[in-house]
């Protein structure tokens, strides 16, 4: 229970929502909730990844380290509409480290268009997003961590 979840992973999904919502106040909060034995174990914040290297013909997958690489790239299970509450004027980019396992790890906002934006979209959708299940992407058939970038529109045009 060190995380405050008992779930390092969990905690770690929502200390990058946090961050993406207001990163000064989750900051400022931060010590406090470490001093109360909370969020102990995070990673450390990240920046988009840019691809540093590309080796192949053809590549495909961008792995968290910035390389391109030739594989399959990672699939989204996700719903092919925005929800309801998200409207059709709003477009948000995130970024994702989809885990060989298929989890969408460490969220993070690149670009939002937010009809009176506000932290509670931003919170919704790191939320909506937390629910997407993955294929996660193979390199020389083997399941790889890799970046999945979604765009969400009211088309829902996720891609990566």
């Amino acid at each position: 229970m060190e995380s405050g979840a008992g779930d390092d992973q969990a905690a770690d999904w929502w200390w990058f929502t946090a961050m993406a919502m207001d990163s000064k106040t989750a900051l400022d909060l931060l010590p406090e909730l470490r001093s109360k034995g909370l969020l102990t174990r995070l990673s450390p914040p990240r920046n988009p990844v840019d691809v540093v290297v590309k080796k192949g013909k053809n590549p495909q997958v961008l792995l968290p380290t910035g390389e391109e690489v030739e594989g399959e790239r990672v699939k989204a299970l996700a719903p092919s509409r925005a929800p309801m509450w998200f409207s059709a004027r709003n477009k948000i980019i995130v970024e994702l480290i989809v885990s060989s396992d298929g989890i969408a790890r460490q969220p993070l906002l690149i670009s939002k268009v937010v009809l009176a934006a506000n932290p509670l979209q931003i919170f919704l959708t790191f939320a909506f997003l937390r629910q997407w299940h993955f294929s996660p992407a193979k390199v020389a058939s083997q399941p790889t961590a890799a970046v999945y970038v979604v765009v969400l529109n009211a088309n829902l045009g996720p891609g990566g």
